[in-house]
């Protein structure tokens, strides 16, 4: 992509405050811009997505996002050393990575849907208590899915 539109794109997220720029330097001359995004949440109406293609197309759109981009991270951190797989899942460098499949009836499936939603909204309250500590605080990466599966439950 031309940088020219970058910076236009850049500009309309920051325009409809979806990105809020963070701090400015100097840098050879010329301005350099640090970018933040202003929410940590963002929801989209699936609607908005309508087209002949929508199903396909927006269900590979979130598994890009969602899993393919978890995968992707947790290799990099796996080659940058900062992934054991060698120590225990709550070390520091431990990887907590479960799957599987259960037969839930409408309501329970209703009830875990609302746990994992307390979870993901504490979760997010954590993400946005700000820098202090900072130094001490390593980045993690959360990934949680409840969905309808075709395999088979039994062991």
């Amino acid at each position: 992509m031309p940088v020219t539109r970058l910076y236009y794109h850049l500009g309309l997220l920051v325009r409809h405050r979806l990105l809020r720029v963070e701090r400015v330097r100097r840098v050879n001359g010329l301005r350099e811009r640090h970018y933040r995004a202003s929410a940590r949440q963002l929801r989209l109406d699936r609607a908005a997505f309508a087209s002949p293609v929508a199903g396909d197309a927006a269900l590979e759109s979130i598994l890009e996002h969602v899993f393919d981009q978890a995968r992707l991270d947790i290799a990099r951190a796996a080659g940058a050393g900062r992934i054991a797989t060698d120590v225990p899942f709550d070390a520091d460098q431990g990887l907590v990575a479960w799957r599987m499949v259960l037969a839930l009836d409408a309501d329970e499936r209703r009830r875990w849907a609302r746990r994992l939603r307390r979870l993901y909204d504490d979760l997010e309250r954590l993400a946005q208590r700000g820098d202090e500590g900072a130094r001490e605080r390593r980045l993690y990466a959360v990934t949680l899915a409840l969905y309808p599966s075709s395999a088979d439950p039994s062991p």
